[in-house]
C-alpha cells in the first residue's frame, strides 16, 4: 500500500474496522512489523498475511479501514522509496514483463491449436472471458479455483484472457483467484493449489467462510458489480440452465456468472490439458475423474484395470461416468418401492405412450417397426396407446418428450438410444427427467457375469460396466416365463420401460412387458353404412355424447363405384366382467336405428373384413 497506493482498495476494500482482525496486541505489533518490512522491502512479503486468524486476508484489506495504519504508511513510504533500490524496482518490473510475455505467448499458441474442434471451443470460451474482462473490468473478474481439472482449464483460460487485455490496453493486472477453503479437502488437491498460483504468478483469495458467506463478503467489497468465473458444464449437477452469463440464483448475493466452457465435454477438458501439457493434480493419475472430498470420492470403476490399479482420467471412454466415482446422497428406504408394489402399479395401467429415438427414422433411413408391433401387442391386450412420439438422438428433447408422456400417461415404452455409441443417450435423458443421477447399479453388476458368460473370477471392462450405469430409479423386472428365467431383466425407470431400439429385441422384451400388465377384453362392433361421411355427422355427434365409455369411430371408404363409411364402435372391459360389452351393444342398436330411420342401407361387418377393407382403402 505504501509502494502503490492503487493497490488499496477495488474489491479488495475492507468493510468492517480492523480491530475486529486483531486478537492481542502482540498481533497488532506483529502486522505493524510486516507493513513496515512490506514498505521497506516488497521482495520480503508476498502481499498476504502469515497469521492463522488473518490468512484468508490480504494486507492491504486489513490496512485500508484503519486510518492510524495508513498515516504510518504514508510516512513510510518516502522512507521505502529512499531505502529502495533501482535494481530492485527494475528487477520486479523486469520478472512482471516476463510473465505478461509468457502469458500473451500461451495465447497465441491456444489460438494456433492445431486441433480444429478443440481451437472452436478455445475461441468461444476466450471470447467470453474477453466480454467478462471489457464489461466488468480485470479487478471485478474473480475466477473461482479449487484445484480441479475444470478450474484448471479455466485458471489457464483467464491467464491467456488476461494477458490479451492488459496487452491491448496496455496495463497490468494478475489474474484473481478465488479459493473456498475446505478443512476436508484432499491434501493433493491443497498441495496442487499451491504449486499453480506459485507457477504463474496469480494472486489468491482464500475464503473460509463457505461458499455463500465467502460470496456475501467479496460482493459487499466490490465498489462495482461483480463477475465470478466458474468451470460450470452443461451436464454438471449444479448447472441447470444456465448459459455464458448467467445471473446469480435468488439465494446468493447478486454477481454475475460467468461460464466459458459450458459448452464442452469432458473429452474437452483432457484434450486441452494434454494438448498444452498443463498441469493438473496427481489424483487424476490414480483414477478419479471427478474429486470431492475424500469421505465421498473414490477411483472411478470403470477405470480399474485387471491387475487391480487404475487407469489415468483421461483414459475413460464412456464420459457419462465422470462422476461414477462420487458417493450421491442414498435414498432413504421409504421412497424404495417394493417388488410388490411395482407389480400391482403395472396392472392398473390403462392409458400407454410410446416414445421412439432415433435420428435414422426421422431422416427415413429406417422405418419405424417397434411402434406399430408394440400398438398391435397391447390392443390384443385390450389396452389404449394414446400417444406416439417420435424424437432426433438429442438428451434434452429426449428428457421434455419423456416429462410430458409420464406426467399424462399410466406407462410409457421408450424404444432405442441405449447402447455404447455416442447417439445412445436415452438414460441419460431419463436421468435428467426424473432428477434421478446415473449411478452403478448393484443389483446389475452382480448379474453381469452370468449375462455376459464370463469365465469365473474376470474383471468386467469399462464397456460391461456402462451397461449397469443406470438412474437411481431404476428397477430391474423378470418377467416370469414359461421356461427358464431370462437372463436380461426389463429395466423400469420411474414409468417409463427402456429398451433397445433393434426390433428383434424390442419385440422380445415387448412380449415380456405384456406379462406384467392387465389384460382386458376389447368388444367391438362395426356397420358399414352407404352414405358419405360427412352426411352422418350429426348421427355420429349425438352417439358420441350419449356413450362416453364407447370410442367411436368413423372411416369414408370408396368400393365397386360407391361411397360408404365404416363405422366403429368399441370398449376395453375387464375379464371378469360377463355383460362388459352391454354399452357397445346398446350403441350398436341405437346408431343402426337412427341411419335406418333415413333409409340408409346398413350392414354389421366382421372385424376382419372390415380391418382388410380399410387397409386396402388407406
Amino acid at each position: 500500500a505504501a509502494l502503490e497506493p492503487s493497490m488499496v482498495g477495488g474489491p479488495w476494500r475492507a468493510r468492517v474496522p480492523l480491530s475486529l482482525f486483531m486478537r492481542s496486541t502482540l498481533t497488532w505489533q506483529r502486522l505493524l512489523l510486516v507493513a513496515a518490512m512490506a514498505a521497506l522491502e516488497p521482495s520480503m512479503v508476498d502481499g498476504w498475511t502469515c497469521f492463522p486468524s488473518m490468512r484468508s486476508f490480504p494486507l492491504c484489506a486489513q490496512a485500508t479501514a484503519c486510518l492510524p495504519f495508513t498515516r504510518m504508511l504514508s510516512h513510510l513510504r518516502p522512507l521505502s522509496m529512499h531505502r529502495r533500490s533501482k535494481v530492485s524496482m527494475s528487477a520486479a518490473a523486469e520478472a512482471s514483463e516476463q510473465t505478461l510475455r509468457r502469458d500473451v505467448r500461451f495465447y497465441q499458441d491456444i489460438m494456433s491449436c492445431g486441433d480444429e474442434d478443440l481451437r472452436v471451443k478455445i475461441e468461444l470460451a476466450l471470447t467470453t472471458l474477453m466480454d467478462s474482462l471489457r464489461l466488468f473490468g480485470p479487478e471485478f473478474n474473480l475466477v473461482s479455483f479449487n484445484g480441479g481439472k475444470d478450474a484448471d482449464v479455466i485458471l489457464h483460460l483467464m491467464r491467456a484472457a488476461s494477458a490479451k487485455y492488459c496487452n491491448d490496453t496496455n496495463t497490468h493486472h494478475r489474474p484473481r483467484m478465488v479459493y473456498f477453503e475446505n478443512p476436508k479437502e484432499f491434501p493433493e488437491i491443497c498441495q496442487h493449489v499451491e504449486n499453480v498460483i506459485e507457477q504463474y504468478d496469480l494472486e489468491l483469495l482464500r475464503c473460509g467462510k463457505g461458499i455463500k458467506g465467502s460470496l456475501i463478503e467479496l460482493v459487499d467489497s466490490c465498489s462495482k458489480p461483480m463477475a465470478f468465473v466458474l468451470g460450470t458444464r452443461q451436464g454438471d449437477p449444479n448447472c441447470g440452465d444456465q448459459s455464458s452469463f448467467s445471473p446469480s440464483s435468488a439465494y446468493m448475493p447478486p454477481f454475475m456468472r460467468v461460464n466459458p466452457i459450458i459448452d464442452w465435454n469432458y473429452g474437452h477438458v483432457w484434450k486441452f490439458l494434454k494438448y498444452f501439457e498443463l498441469p493438473y493434480c496427481c489424483l487424476y493419475d490414480q483414477g478419479y475423474t471427478s474429486i470431492g472430498t475424500p469421505d465421498n470420492t473414490r477411483p472411478n470403476p470403470a477405470l480399474l484395470r485387471s491387475d487391480g490399479k487404475y487407469d489415468g482420467a483421461d483414459r475413460l471412454v464412456n464420459w457419462e461416468m465422470e462422476r461414477a466415482g462420487r458417493e450421491g446422497k442414498v435414498e432413504s428406504d421409504d421412497k424404495k418401492l417394493s417388488n410388490q408394489e411395482v407389480l400391482q402399479t403395472l396392472k392398473q395401467v390403462k392409458t400407454i405412450g410410446i416414445l421412439i429415438v432415433g435420428d435414422e427414422i426421422l431422416k427415413g433411413k429406417v422405418e419405424d417397426e417397434n411402434s406399430f408391433f408394440a400398438i398391435k401387442a397391447l390392443r390384443s391386450q385390450g389396452l389404449s396407446v394414446e400417444r406416439v412420439s417420435i424424437v432426433r438422438d438429442d438428451a434434452r428433447e429426449i428428457a421434455d418428450e419423456i416429462r410430458r408422456l409420464s406426467s399424462s400417461l399410466d406407462l410409457v415404452i421408450s424404444s432405442g438410444g441405449v447402447g455404447p455409441t455416442h447417439d445412445d443417450v436415452t438414460l441419460k435423458a431419463v436421468a435428467s427427467a426424473f432428477s434421478s443421477p446415473q449411478e452403478f447399479n448393484q443389483d446389475m453388476l452382480s448379474r453381469l457375469p452370468r449375462v455376459l458368460q464370463l469365465p469365473p473370477g474376470s474383471a468386467l471392462s469399462e464397456a460391461n460396466r456402462k451397461l449397469a450405469w443406470l438412474p437411481r430409479c431404476s428397477f430391474l423386472l423378470d418377467p416370469p416365463t414359461d421356461g427358464e428365467k431370462p437372463l436380461w431383466p426389463l429395466l423400469l425407470c420411474s414409468n417409463v420401460f427402456v429398451l433397445p431400439g433393434v426390433p428383434k429385441f424390442f419385440q422380445s422384451k415387448m412380449k415380456a412387458i405384456l406379462r406384467f400388465l392387465p389384460s382386458r377384453r376389447l368388444v367391438i362392433q362395426r356397420l358399414t353404412v352407404y352414405e358419405k361421411e360427412q352426411n352422418l355427422v350429426p348421427e355420429i355427434d349425438a352417439l358420441v355424447e350419449k356413450f362416453p365409455s364407447v370410442n367411436f369411430g368413423s372411416y369414408p371408404l370408396h368400393a365397386e363405384g360407391e361411397e360408404l363409411t365404416v363405422v366403429t364402435l368399441e370398449a376395453a372391459v375387464e375379464e371378469e366382467e360377463e355383460d362388459g360389452g352391454g354399452e357397445v351393444e346398446k350403441a350398436r342398436k341405437m346408431a343402426e336405428e337412427m341411419f335406418r330411420s333415413r333409409r340408409l342401407r346398413v350392414t354389421v361387418d366382421q372385424e376382419d373384413e372390415v380391418s382388410s377393407a380399410v387397409q386396402e382403402s388407406s
